[in-house]
């Protein structure tokens, strides 16, 4: 698990040039690409708290409302990282108002410097939408 979190901060680290880059993408410096890492990989998980590990593995086969369940469950254990994985299943299947909300639940009740990453690139990308239109 720690591996995947630090893979994960490195690569974010390194692909966090790419966002001035390409605006178009709400991927592009959050993820890494498919080849290198699945999308459901920044989720956190914690042996304290199986909801979270069932939810992940929900999402992993497309099961978004069993795992928005499963993360729902875990947040009275561990609420900075089940609304966190919660903010990641709304901002993969397109829903960034929601994502925004939950990040921002993650940061509250944890001050993390992924959730705060995660939470700045969902507000800057919400804000180039709204300018968009």
């Amino acid at each position: 698990m720690k591996t995947t979190i630090l893979l994960s901060i490195f690569t974010f680290v390194l692909l966090s040039s790419a966002i001035a880059q390409d605006r178009d993408s709400a991927r592009v410096g959050i993820h890494q690409s498919e080849a290198n890492m699945h999308r459901w990989d920044s989720m956190k998980t914690h042996p304290s708290a199986p909801q979270l590990q069932r939810g992940t593995e929900m999402a992993r086969k497309g099961d978004i409302i069993g795992a928005i369940r499963a993360f729902q469950k875990a947040a009275p254990a561990r609420p900075s990282m089940a609304y966190f994985n919660l903010g990641v299943v709304h901002f993969e299947t397109g829903r960034l108002e929601q994502a925004l909300r939950y990040f921002r639940l993650s940061y509250r009740a944890r001050k993390d410097s992924v959730c705060l990453e995660y939470l700045q690139s969902t507000e800057r990308i919400i804000n180039e939408h709204k300018h968009r239109k």
